[in-house]
C-alpha cells in the first residue's frame, strides 16, 4: 500500500465519505465481498480510527498518543498474519507527524484493500457481537488450525464514546462445541475464557465465563448470524 499524499486528501475525502455508508448496506456479493468484507472492514475501522479512540488522539494539536495507537496497529497485523503488512505504512506515517485526517484516509484505505483478499485464507476471522458483564464488544476469531484459537475484542458501547479497553486471546478448541482461551492486556495475562457452542436457527453462539486474574468471573457470550455454514 503506498501512503496517501496530503494533495490527494481533497479528492478522495468526498469518496471516503460516500464509501463508508455504501459498504455498511451493501447485500451479499460473493465470497470475499459482500457483508463478510463489510463485517472485516467496519470491525478494524472501530479498532483503528473512530469516536472511540478519541482518548487517543489530541485534536488541538492534531497528534496522537503514539506509543498507544502504535500499539492498536501492530496488535492488527498480528491478529491478520502476513496480511497485515500492509500496515505498516500507518506506523511509517504517523512516526513522521501524520495528522487525523490523513490517517484516517489511510487507515481506511489499507483496510479495504486487506478485504479485497483477506476473506479468500484458508482461515479468515469470524466476527461476533457480545457481551462481557454488561459491557458491549464486538470480537474477531480465526482457527489458525483445528485445535488452535486466536481473538481480538473490544467494547462498543452503542451511545458513549472513548472506550478504549481491548484484549487479545489465545486458545484451543479442545473438542467440538467448547473454546477456552488465555485473555492477554499487552503481555499482561489478564483472564481465562471458557465458552460452549450453541446453535439456534441461523445463529451460532459460544456461551461462558470470563474468570479475571482478581478473582472474579462474568458472563461472556458473542453470537453471529450464519451465511456460509459452520
Amino acid at each position: 500500500m503506498n501512503t496517501i499524499t496530503a494533495l490527494q486528501l481533497q479528492v478522495w475525502a468526498v469518496s471516503a465519505a460516500l464509501l463508508i455508508p455504501f459498504q455498511s448496506n451493501a447485500g451479499p456479493m460473493g465470497y470475499g465481498e459482500g457483508r463478510e468484507r463489510n463485517e472485516f472492514t467496519n470491525f478494524f475501522e472501530g479498532f483503528l480510527y473512530g469516536p472511540r479512540i478519541d482518548p487517543l488522539w489530541d485534536d488541538r494539536t492534531d497528534t496522537p498518543d503514539l506509543e498507544r495507537l502504535d500499539r492498536r496497529i501492530q496488535v492488527v497485523q498480528s491478529f491478520l498474519g502476513p496480511a497485515g503488512a500492509d500496515l505498516l505504512d500507518l506506523r511509517e506515517g504517523l512516526a513522521l507527524g501524520m495528522g487525523r485526517q490523513e490517517y484516517e484516509l489511510n487507515a481506511f484505505f489499507a483496510l479495504r484493500e486487506i478485504s479485497s483478499f483477506y476473506m479468500e485464507f484458508d482461515s479468515p476471522a469470524q466476527f461476533y457481537h457480545g457481551y462481557t458483564g454488561r459491557d458491549q464488544m464486538k470480537v474477531a476469531l480465526r482457527w489458525l488450525d483445528s485445535n488452535t484459537v486466536i481473538g481480538l475484542y473490544y467494547f462498543a458501547p452503542p451511545n458513549r464514546q472513548g472506550a478504549d479497553h481491548y484484549a487479545m486471546l489465545e486458545g484451543v478448541n479442545p473438542r467440538t462445541g467448547q473454546l477456552y482461551f488465555d485473555e492477554y492486556d499487552g503481555p499482561s495475562r489478564t483472564a481465562e475464557v471458557f465458552l460452549k457452542k450453541q446453535l439456534s436457527n441461523d445463529t451460532v453462539s459460544w456461551q461462558g465465563t470470563r474468570r479475571g486474574s482478581d478473582g472474579r468471573s462474568e458472563r461472556f457470550s458473542i453470537w453471529r448470524h450464519l451465511r456460509h455454514g459452520y
